[in-house]
């Protein structure tokens, strides 16, 4: 029996498997996306900001990830406070609503695609 499409939906989905079993720091930023949606931030009234083992904890992941995603452009600015580096609660409140937008953005192309398949 021949469904209509069904090689190219099993292509589309083997892709997709395949992105996500990439290695490297593509893979670690959306896991990171994955973890930030949800994160309450109503709490981020630390004077001075937070350190980035702060962040890394508040947001749940880790401190070499916080790094991959400055190397993508994709982290919090940082304030040089002496010899610390301290992320704003502003910057932190923007790089959550930055991960959802990121995210919703990506299910809807993902959406997309699989519409488009049907």
């Amino acid at each position: 029996m021949d469904v209509p499409g069904f090689e190219a939906r099993l292509r589309g989905l083997e892709a997709r498997v395949a992105a996500l079993e990439a290695p490297g720091p593509e893979r670690a930023a959306r896991t990171i996306d994955e973890r930030v949606i949800g994160v309450d931030t109503s709490d981020l009234e630390v004077e001075g900001g937070l350190s980035i083992n702060e962040f890394c904890a508040k947001f749940g992941f880790s401190r070499a990830s916080f790094y991959n995603l400055r190397r993508l452009g994709r982290a919090p600015r940082l304030i040089k406070v002496g010899k610390r580096s301290i992320v704003s609660n502003a910057q932190a409140r923007l790089f959550r609503e930055r991960m959802e937008q990121e995210v919703a953005a990506r299910e809807a192309a993902a959406q997309e695609v699989g519409d488009a398949q049907r």
